[in-house]
């Protein structure tokens, strides 16, 4: 059986983005560094506090139930979309981190990593080295990923999340806000 694969990422023209002016951006890299094995870092996870970003306009946005964190390579998600989200994510390679936030409770939601893209039917771009430069269209092989309801790439570990039908709709239905969908194919 079919099912339609979606690229996400947190709306965050629209919706609040977390921050922590104290943090160096150079802490804040090696944080996300963490993540880019798709292995669980719950051993190493102990990050600062985070709170909103401050930004002329940005006061005026919403909080959504998902925030930006600076093109992660995770979802930070409160107390309500994790409740509704767990339930299907939970045996998808999905690590739930607690994040520290003025906020009140967040979790960090580290998402493993998926061999499963086709690369005879996508369309790459690679660098002169070898090495893929881009994903211009997306194939993926359904086999890999039939029971996966979300799920990173190996070969673009620290920009994409691919989730499937079935978590795009406990979003829409639950009109959880703060996430955005590009689809890409249908597998």
């Amino acid at each position: 059986m079919a099912k339609r694969i979606w690229k996400t990422s947190p709306d965050s023209g629209t919706y609040r983005s977390l921050d922590n002016p104290a943090v160096h951006p150079r802490d804040d890299l090696a944080m996300l560094e963490l993540f880019r094995g798709g292995m669980p870092v719950g051993d190493r996870w102990d990050p600062p506090e985070y709170g909103l970003f401050e930004d002329p306009g940005d006061s005026l946005k919403p909080i959504g139930d998902f925030l930006g964190f600076g093109g992660a390579p995770f979802l930070v998600v409160n107390s309500r979309a994790l409740a509704l989200l767990h339930p299907t994510v939970k045996d998808d390679l999905v690590e739930v981190l607690p994040l520290r936030s003025t906020l009140g409770e967040l979790a960090v939601l580290n998402i493993g990593l998926v061999d499963c893209l086709d690369h005879s039917s996508s369309k790459l771009s690679y660098f002169s080295s070898g090495g893929i430069m881009s994903i211009d269209v997306y194939s993926f092989i359904y086999k890999r990923i039939q029971r996966k309801h979300i799920f990173r790439l190996p070969e673009e570990p620290m920009s994409g999340i691919f989730v499937d039908d079935a978590f795009k709709t406990i979003v829409e239905e639950n009109r959880l806000e703060g996430l955005i969908f590009r689809g890409l194919s249908q597998v």
